[in-house]
């Protein structure tokens, strides 16, 4: 990291205290005018950086900024790649899990290509939080789903803390708020049939993001749900810390933490597989993260199936 980086690292970190000059320098070990050129450099990249005589320097960030420097601030014990704008993260991140990088974070202002299950396309506009998690799962592969509801669930609490109502999960990898979509989840995977190689977990949340009209019934972004626009740094970092504790969870804890969000449980659905639906009643999910429904019935476990609301 060089000079200039660790002195913004240092401004983010005083979140929006000035910091003084000397203070500055002392810490990072270099001279007054290093310092004085490293703030010059920073706001040519655009950095809000206000100075006062005797006082210093303050970092003004706004709510909805994300770059690099501040998410590897806001997440010190990850690797961190930004792009302002790529493809698909999982796209990227996959080449990387191949190659044995773990514990590595992709994040995007925005995605060309973004996609959920079955290639659908996923809106992916500036604005928007869109980052894939490299790890490697310490559950069986047959287990394997428990990794999306981890998932989910840690997107559900983070936006639970930020004073959302409403907030709940539908199977097996979308959130809500209020009855409409503001999550999607991707998790992707390589194993040797036993155990997994490397996962790769794509979220994409709709934050400050302007939603095409075609899918405003149906879809929603955080902001309008809030009177102010939101830290989407802060929400990926929120998002992350909670899934890492979630992985460490036994089963029947995390569905017992999953349980108070499943919106699907009790509900009529339709199972759609190879393009036929089937009609059913939800309950719940068993320890390996299958959905159980009731068929004429009898409880069949669902993986790998498309779950709707049968409407009235």
């Amino acid at each position: 990291m060089n000079n200039t980086a660790r002195i913004l690292k240092k401004l983010i970190e005083a979140d929006g205290r000035f910091v003084s000059g000397a203070e500055l320098g002392a810490e990072l070990n270099v001279s007054r005018m290093t310092v004085s050129n490293c703030i010059s450099e920073l706001r040519g990249l655009n950095y809000n950086i206000a100075s006062a005589t005797n006082r210093g320097y303050s970092l003004s960030v706004p709510a909805d900024a994300l770059d690099g420097h501040i998410l590897s601030v806001k997440l010190p014990d990850l690797a961190v790649v930004y792009f302002a704008d790529t493809e698909s993260t999982n796209a990227s991140a996959k080449l990387k899990a191949a190659a044995g990088e773990f514990e590595t974070l992709i994040v995007a202002g925005s995605q060309a290509s973004g996609h959920g299950r079955r290639g659908r396309p996923f809106s992916s506009e500036t604005g928007g939080a869109y980052f894939s998690y490299i790890y490697k799962p310490a559950i069986p592969c047959e287990c394997g789903m428990l990794l999306t509801l981890a998932a989910g669930l840690a997107v559900a609490g983070a936006i639970t803390a930020l004073g959302i109502k409403g907030v709940g999960l539908k199977y097996p990898n979308d959130v809500y708020v209020s009855g409409k979509k503001v999550c999607g989840i991707l998790t992707e995977t390589a194993s040797d049939g036993d155990t997994f190689d490397w996962a790769v977990t794509g979220i994409g949340i709709n934050v400050n993001n302007k939603l095409p009209a075609e899918i405003s019934g149906i879809a929603a972004a955080l902001y309008e749900f809030t009177a102010a626009p939101l830290g989407r740094a802060d929400i990926i970092r929120s998002v992350i810390t909670r899934f890492c504790g979630l992985r460490a969870l036994y089963a029947v804890d995390l569905l017992a933490a999953y349980a108070p969000y499943d919106i699907l449980f009790g509900a009529e659905i339709n199972i759609i597989k190879d393009n036929a639906a089937t009609a059913a009643r939800a309950l719940g999910l068993d320890e390996r993260g299958y959905l159980r429904a009731e068929v004429n019935g009898v409880v069949e476990l669902v993986s790998g199936a498309d779950v709707t609301v049968r409407r009235a």
